[in-house]
């Protein structure tokens, strides 16, 4: 401790050395392959029954009776720090599941999510003719988007009207890609969303704020003899650090954008 007291200025450069050598450990980790979080949720719309007593319920599909029929709706994010270009995304669902009808939206923006080229050939039906089996059989549990950019902060929605023709379970309706340099991610709660902060997504103002939390400890420790006023440093900055966190990481991008042009 009698060292770091008294080199006071080679503590502080070791600090910011510190420091920026675990900011480029993270961003090199995290440029390598981009994760986008999804969540797929499910709402009961209606189901067909026979009551004797309180009579029939029948719902109908292009005037076909069908057993039941759920709003499926599967949402992907960019919350990463990188924008992503021409994302294939592949939704397709379980055997006992049928999706029908659908809709896309790039969220907050006018445009939707286009079909794939090569699916969308796939499932072409000429003027005049029918639907092959083939083509309903791939149409009824398979979907497949190409997305030409998918920038930071950006939301897709695609929500479908499915059935389970053979029981009454909840409709299995999953979501894959092959694209380089992304994977998806599921995330099991949907109802927590954490806007980002100064345009900044969640996790990455953490991981900012958990490296200059690290830097605000050892600098409260080795310069403030007051137990009490850097116990309340400490936690002032952990109670605030994701606001410093996204400060952090705006300053970064700036320098780097000022020095790379």
């Amino acid at each position: 401790m009698d060292f770091f007291e008294q080199h006071q200025f080679l503590s502080a450069i070791a600090l910011l050395v510190l420091g920026a050598l675990i900011t480029l450990f993270f961003n090199k980790l995290s440029s390598k392959t981009g994760v986008l979080q999804y969540f797929v949720f499910h709402n009961k719309v209606g189901m067909s029954a026979d009551d004797d007593t309180f009579g029939s319920v029948r719902l109908t599909w292009q005037g076909h009776d069908v057993r039941n029929l759920y709003l499926s709706t599967i949402e992907i994010e960019n919350n990463t720090t990188s924008d992503f270009e021409n994302i294939h995304l592949k939704v397709f669902t379980g055997k006992d599941t049928v999706l029908l009808n659908q809709r896309s939206e790039i969220v907050d923006t006018p445009f939707i999510a286009p079909w794939d080229a090569e699916y969308e050939n796939r499932i072409h039906v000429p003027d005049g003719e029918n639907a092959t089996p083939s083509q309903v059989e791939e149409y009824n549990h398979n979907r497949e988007y190409r997305l030409p950019v998918l920038n930071r902060g950006q939301r897709v929605r695609l929500s479908y009207l499915s059935s389970n023709p053979n029981d009454d379970n909840f409709p299995v309706v999953c979501v894959s890609t092959l694209s380089r340099g992304i994977k998806l991610r599921e995330r099991m709660q949907p109802n927590l969303v954490l806007s980002p902060i100064f345009g900044v997504p969640i996790p990455v103002a953490l991981t900012r704020a958990l490296i200059l939390s690290v830097i605000v400890v050892l600098v409260s420790g080795l310069w403030l003899e007051n137990v009490w006023v850097a116990s309340s440093i400490c936690m002032i900055f952990g109670l605030t650090g994701q606001f410093f966190g996204a400060v952090a990481f705006r300053v970064e991008r700036f320098l780097i954008e000022l020095v790379t042009g």
